[in-house]
């Protein structure tokens, strides 16, 4: 793969000098190898239907280079020690290796699906991330080294479902239970942010930083299956709240859904607890922002209409039924909304 990014930034007012690169042209080039090998064992068990292993490597080199570099009128290159035969050229190699097995038992009335992933995983940085970063308006930044460096990641998960059919004819007919484990460490894990004033994202690396989490939930089937109930909750384990900006770390759901003769009725309420992150503000300067934690209601009931090719729908949905006038840089979050959608499909 081959990208390119021409690169322009020319301010007219003599208060905002441009401490950066004023314009140039930035290249990138991929290439690498991947390859799966798939193993599937087998059971001869009339209980232990599947058993699938997976095991996949990948290579990766990236090489990254800028022409025709201009600096803007704010910089100085004595005081960065400035090449522009120089800047931009580096490159990045990455080989990652991952394994997954999965697990199906089943006999007339239970069924067990089971799986078990651990492995590595390496995002590279594309050129408008480079390009927009806290470094890139730093003067003192040796603008021939990259502002970015790959997000490096190795995880493990580990997840079950079990599904029960009961008498159809009963008030339950089923139940299913989901559960998930998941830990994931990261090496110079990408953040993105926003400044004051600024409408473009901003990129940057959080050196060391890792989550770990627990996601389970059940789901009841009643009445000939035309009503779920589901409830569920998750707890994340995080080591910075910068790293995950806005995550929540503990929340709790429950769902309702009753279909029946072309309706459908969803009611779906949630708790979320506090949310933190970093912004810089004009000094470029990271604060905190914390949003309390808070629960609400959504509420969606849709209608559909078969009339021979022709299938008709309607959707009416109120959301965050509990008003809040919680606001992040002037723009509502968490207000009461209404949506009305229709459509037809042939």
């Amino acid at each position: 793969e081959k990208g390119e990014l021409n690169f322009h930034d020319y301010r007219d007012l003599s208060s905002e000098l441009n401490f950066g690169i004023e314009s140039g042209l930035f290249s990138q080039y991929k290439h690498g190898l991947a390859s799966i090998l798939k193993f599937h064992v087998p059971t001869k068990s009339n209980f232990l239907k599947l058993a699938d292993l997976d095991l996949s490597y990948r290579y990766d080199n990236i090489d990254n280079d800028q022409k025709n570099i201009e600096l803007g009128p704010g910089i100085r290159p004595e005081y960065i020690n400035f090449n522009p035969k120089d800047a931009g050229k580096h490159n990045w190699s990455e080989s990652t290796l991952k394994f997954s097995s999965q697990l199906l038992a089943e006999n007339r009335y239970l069924r067990i699906n089971s799986y078990l992933n651990f492995g590595s995983n390496v995002k590279f940085p594309t050129l408008f991330q480079q390009i927009s970063s806290p470094a890139s308006m730093d003067f003192y930044t040796r603008a021939h080294e990259p502002n970015l460096k790959p997000e490096k990641n190795r995880s493990l998960e580990i997840g079950a479902s079990v599904v029960q059919e009961l008498n159809e004819y009963g008030s339950i007919n089923g139940w299913q239970f989901n559960f998930n484990y998941f830990k994931n460490y990261y090496e110079n894990k990408f953040r993105i942010y926003y400044s004051p004033g600024i409408p473009v994202a901003f990129y940057d690396n959080v050196k060391n930083a890792d989550i770990s989490g627990i996601e389970s939930n059940i789901q009841l089937f009643m009445v000939k299956r035309k009503i779920t109930f589901d409830m569920g909750v998750s707890k994340y384990f995080i080591s910075e709240m910068a790293a995950f900006p806005f995550k929540s770390d503990i929340k709790y759901v429950t769902n309702l859904l009753i279909d029946h003769a072309g309706y459908s009725f969803r009611a779906h309420g949630f708790y979320e607890s506090d949310q933190k992150a970093w912004i810089r503000n004009y000094q470029n300067e990271l604060w905190e922002v914390t949003l309390p934690g808070y629960s609400n209601l959504d509420l969606h009931l849709n209608k559909t209409v078969e009339l021979r090719r022709l299938k008709l729908f309607l959707n009416v949905s109120a959301r965050n039924i509990f008003n809040s006038d919680t606001m992040l840089e002037g723009i509502a979050i968490r207000d009461r909304r209404y949506y009305l959608t229709f459509g037809i499909q042939y």
